[in-house]
């Protein structure tokens, strides 16, 4: 077994912290959404928490199909394809295939934010959609668990990518 240098270790580290903060995220609430509809002076305020998971559903069952291949690409398929990345980086065999996914980490690092991004999209398109009502947005934890499961994998990538004694950067 190669020597593992404290950047490898500490990269390895931040993989499993960042890879258990995002499967955590994907079932919490990420916002409540808070509708008043008034009519004749009489209003009903409904509250729903939305969570990553619900969300694609809920896009796929309104039809919003567009919107729902967006969000599952940026919050499903790219962070768990970074992460299989990673942990073949971190556990995998040096050579063509280890610098290869490296490379194809660091290109995708580019779009690392875009899923914190289309959670931001989702806020707003909730805030558009209430032109009936009255409608009221706070963020939950489980927005701040995703987004810090996004930066840690970010600097994991970066550290595993620069360590030397495992044969990359």
């Amino acid at each position: 077994m190669r020597p593992v240098s404290k950047k490898a270790a500490t990269g390895g580290f931040l993989l499993c912290l960042s890879l258990g903060l995002y499967l955590t995220s994907l079932t919490m609430a990420v916002a409540q959404v808070d509708r008043t509809v008034s009519m004749f002076g009489v209003g009903q305020t409904e509250s729903t928490p939305y969570s990553l998971l619900k969300t694609i559903r809920d896009l796929y069952t309104d039809g919003e199909y567009g919107l729902a291949v967006i969000i599952t690409a940026f919050t499903l398929i790219f962070p768990i394809g970074k992460y299989l990345a990673l942990g073949y980086v971190y556990f995998g065999s040096s050579g063509r295939w280890r610098h290869r996914l490296l490379l194809w980490v660091k290109n995708l690092g580019q779009w690392s934010m875009g899923d914190v991004f289309v959670v931001a999209l989702m806020v707003v398109i909730i805030r558009i959609n209430g032109s009936l009502a009255q409608i009221s947005m706070q963020p939950l934890p489980g927005l701040w668990v995703f987004a810090s499961s996004v930066l840690l994998s970010m600097i994991c990538s970066s550290l595993l990518g620069f360590d030397r004694s495992r044969g990359t950067g």
